[in-house]
C-alpha cells in the first residue's frame, strides 16, 4: 500500500521522477505503445532513472497494453509477462 494514495484509488501514488525511486521493484514494466523510445528516453533525461534497481539491472518488460484483442493474444502476452518475472531477481529489493 503506498503512503499516500490518489484519490479514489488506495493502491496507486502518483510519483515525479525525483521521487521515482520511493517504491523500488524487481521488474519494471513499460508499454509496449511507447517501448524502448520511452525507456531511452527515461536513461537519457531522468538522473533518478539510475536509483531503479530494477532499471539498473535492465530488469524491463514489455506490456501490449492496447491491442490484445483475442483470447490467444493475451495468452501470448501473458506468457511473456510471466517469463518476465520468474527471470526477474527476487533478491533484487530486500
Amino acid at each position: 500500500m503506498p503512503d499516500k494514495p490518489d484519490k479514489g484509488f488506495e493502491y496507486w501514488e502518483t510519483l515525479s521522477w525525483e521521487n521515482a525511486d520511493k517504491y523500488q521493484a524487481d521488474l519494471l514494466i513499460a508499454d509496449q505503445r511507447t517501448y524502448p523510445e520511452a525507456v531511452e528516453e527515461a536513461e537519457r533525461t531522468q538522473p533518478s532513472w539510475k536509483f531503479l534497481k530494477a532499471a539498473a539491472t535492465n530488469a524491463v518488460a514489455e506490456w501490449p497494453a492496447w491491442y490484445l484483442r483475442n483470447y490467444g493474444a493475451y495468452a501470448d502476452a501473458l506468457a511473456d509477462l510471466t517469463k518476465a518475472v520468474e527471470e526477474a531477481d527476487p533478491d533484487l529489493v530486500a
